[in-house]
């Protein structure tokens, strides 16, 4: 029993990995960016920018990418859930 722990902590490993150097780390840079000057000084004018006009446009247009793409991935995982469901198959098919 104590094995298969060890095995499943060694296979997150490079998830871990992963997750930090692609998600973490960059958003970390984005608030950074957002908070920051060209000198590092703290501000918020980048935060009060986007609603100039230029940038609103493309905050709307990125929100309307973010929601198609969403409404696109529950469209087509929803008939994927509907077959595993069909097929009986659950959780315990999945596990290590």
């Amino acid at each position: 029993m104590n094995s298969n722990k060890t095995f499943r902590s060694i296979l997150a490993g490079p998830y871990l990995i992963w997750a930090l150097g692609f998600t973490i780390i960059p958003l970390l840079m984005i608030v950074r960016y957002a908070l920051t000057d060209e000198s590092n000084a703290f501000t918020l004018h980048n935060l009060t920018a986007i609603a100039d006009p230029v940038h609103m446009k493309a905050t709307v247009f990125s929100l309307e990418i973010a929601l198609l793409s969403t409404v696109l991935c529950i469209l087509l995982a929803y008939p994927l859930v509907m077959a595993f469901h069909r097929l009986q198959i659950n959780k315990s098919r999945f596990v290590l």
